[in-house]
């Protein structure tokens, strides 16, 4: 008689080889931990971070604070982590990707800014200057995993946020404080650069270019509860091309002109502009608004210079 192994140590056989098997680790990981813990706490004092957290109170700072002591552990751990893959796909979804983390990350990334700022109240500089930089690295990591243009505006957007927390304290920060804080900008996980946002934009008009060619097949013209076509008033096969190439010609332009020095980025964005008003709807609504993006983007390289240089001058500048 045949003897059948049982189920249960084939699952443990399982098990043994899974645990073997080394799996890069994955920022997000972390952070979608911290995301958890960090909707443990009432909806009041979740509001509380959300609004101007300089405007708390200290004493309401410190309680707040109290309560997000092992997300701030998380948030450390993700900010160790060099990779960080939110699991979106482009390629598939097109612009019907979701990204339900980037609300998240500013959620916690405004925690973060508050305990640093409950570290500084306690002149605990050097626990406030890790924190801030933790805050940093996620702001590098939201855009890293799916690249798209609203990924980089919240990377954006976080770390104009961190600076603030900074730039405020860096005139009481300690001597030693200071002078470690350089090395802390080089060892950030690299910021995503505007050339791989325009391949996950360009990415999006592919995944709506095969939409679009089969639209006549009922179950291609909506996305996302959205009928694409009825909205865009695009009428016919011809018309639609027309404007998917006019859009892949001005997608060359454009990554040509992220090359450029910004004043010349400028001309060339505007020019596009202007272009992308009379070629039709498909191709105002799709382009990418790089304009506005740019000036955010280089604001805060701006804002990370003044900061640097502002340690600098205090460091070594005549009092």
């Amino acid at each position: 008689m045949r003897r059948s192994i049982p189920w249960v140590l084939l699952l443990s056989a399982g098990a043994i080889f899974c645990a073997d098997e080394e799996f890069p680790p994955n920022a997000a990981l972390q952070y979608w931990q911290a995301f958890s813990h960090l909707s443990d706490i009432s909806k009041e004092e979740r509001d509380q971070i959300t609004g101007q957290i300089e405007q708390i109170p200290p004493e309401k700072r410190a309680a707040l604070a109290e309560k997000l002591v092992f997300v701030m552990k998380l948030l450390h751990r993700g900010a160790e982590i060099s990779k960080c893959d939110w699991g979106t796909d482009i390629k598939r979804d097109g612009i019907g990707a979701l990204l339900p983390h980037l609300s998240k990350c500013r959620a916690l990334a405004r925690a973060g800014c508050l305990v640093a700022q409950d570290h500084f109240d306690k002149r605990r500089a050097k626990e406030g200057v890790d924190v801030v930089f933790d805050v940093l690295a996620l702001a590098r990591h939201t855009s890293s995993g799916d690249g798209t243009l609203i990924s980089k505006l919240v990377e954006v957007a976080i770390s104009t946020l961190a600076l603030d927390t900074l730039d405020r304290h860096i005139p009481t920060l300690p001597r030693e404080e200071l002078e470690k804080i350089e090395p802390r900008w080089n060892a950030l996980p690299a910021a995503l650069p505007l050339e791989k946002v325009l391949q996950s934009e360009r990415e999006i008009v592919r995944h709506l270019k095969a939409t679009f060619s089969n639209a006549d097949d009922p179950k291609n013209r909506w996305i996302e509860g959205r009928n694409i076509l009825d909205e865009l008033k695009v009428v016919g096969p011809e018309v639609r091309e027309a404007q998917f190439k006019a859009i892949e010609s001005m997608y060359v332009e454009l990554e040509y002109a992220m090359t450029r020095p910004y004043a010349e980025f400028q001309v060339a964005a505007r020019t596009l502009e202007e272009k992308a008003k009379d070629s039709g709807g498909l191709v105002k609504m799709l382009l990418p608004v790089l304009l506005p993006t740019r000036e955010k983007i280089e604001s805060v390289l701006t804002r990370q210079a003044m900061t640097r240089c502002a340690i600098q001058i205090v460091l070594k500048g005549e009092a």
